[in-house]
């Protein structure tokens, strides 16, 4: 869509040149404000949990959990900065607080997203090592790659999006048109394609293939947690997918003028609620995630000592096989008292 065209779509006619657009209904309003908060709360409040938990308790300090803790860092300033702007622009149509303050919610936006996506491949390559090479995990992946990888994550985002902005961006909102109060931005649609390459079909293509290997090479014999963080991973991926894509096929749709621009709204808001959804699915899967919150609202965290408390049950390889071993006879045991 070039600039002309979407000045004739989105802006108001010559006579008016200020913002007046059709407010939502009343009861529009409430839904969508009832809707938003409680996303804003879930992402915010939960993946605030989530990155207490991870920094205070020694015990999650793993590969995993610091991808993790990352991730939540970056869904938790959606919740700040990204779901507040959509609900007032969702709630008001009309932009009162300048072009600047336009472009950089935009530019927020796109960087923190972006962040979000790039921790995903870590994750799926962190699940890789643990499932298919189990016993090189511990090497390969250590908590300084870890750390290493979530850095690679923040960087490369800002910097792809930052010369994202500086090739080709337009937003309608100067003296110089007619789209005074409206935040709205425009872009090349070869930079589209090229953009929806880097940040959607290229990450999930890669995570794609590497959890088809974790399938294909489940190794017999992963302990419980690895398992489970296996799992926790591959539904936050696959929740996340569901979304994005959601989003990106209305998206080409609207480009298209196959959909109106009310219609591409449940997407766009579809898109953003995934990142208040993780802080659930840790919450279903995670047991150490429902004992950080119970010590975070007890305020037990403010104990040092806490921070060394055991949130879940770790055993050794002779452990193990001890516990086998036991179990085997216990069996072996009860066969021979039945056969009798």
């Amino acid at each position: 869509m070039g600039l002309k065209e979407a000045e004739e779509r989105k802006c108001p006619p010559p006579d008016n040149t200020t913002c007046s657009l059709d407010r939502e209904s009343l009861a529009v309003s409430i839904i969508l404000y009832i809707v938003f908060m409680t996303a804003i709360l879930l992402a915010t409040f939960g993946n605030l949990v989530v990155i207490i938990s991870i920094a205070h308790f020694k015990q999650l300090h793993t590969p995993t959990n610091v991808l993790t803790l990352s991730m939540a860092v970056a869904d938790f300033l959606i919740g700040i900065f990204i779901m507040p702007v959509t609900l007032i622009q969702a709630m008001d149509k009309c932009w009162d607080v300048g072009v600047n303050t336009c472009m950089a919610a935009k530019f927020c936006y796109m960087t923190i997203t972006t962040i979000s996506f790039v921790h995903l491949i870590f994750l799926s390559v962190d699940r890789y090592y643990a499932v298919c090479y189990p016993l090189h995990y511990s090497t390969k992946i250590t908590v300084g790659r870890a750390c290493v990888f979530a850095a690679i994550s923040w960087i490369c985002s800002i910097c792809y999006t930052t010369l994202f902005f500086y090739v080709d961006y337009n937003v309608l909102y100067s003296d110089k048109n007619i789209c005074v109060g409206i935040c709205y931005y425009v872009i090349d649609a070869l930079l589209y394609i090229v953009d929806v390459l880097f940040t959607s079909l290229f990450p999930f293509s890669t995570i794609l293939i590497l959890y088809s290997k974790i399938l294909i090479n489940k190794v017999k014999g992963l302990t419980e947690r690895q398992n489970k963080a296996t799992i926790t991973v591959g539904i936050v991926i696959g929740t996340v997918f569901l979304c994005i894509s959601v989003y990106y096929i209305s998206e080409c749709l609207l480009v298209f003028k196959i959909m109106s621009d009310v219609d591409f709204n449940i997407p766009k808001y579809l898109y953003l609620f995934n990142f208040a959804l993780n802080p659930l699915i840790y919450g279903l899967f995670y047991p150490w995630f429902r004992k950080g919150f119970r010590f975070i609202i007890m305020c037990k965290i403010f104990n040092i000592e806490k921070s060394l408390f055991t949130l879940y049950t770790v055993y050794t390889y002779n452990e193990m096989i001890s516990f086998m071993q036991d179990y085997g006879k216990k069996i072996i045991s009860f066969a021979q008292k039945s056969t009798f």
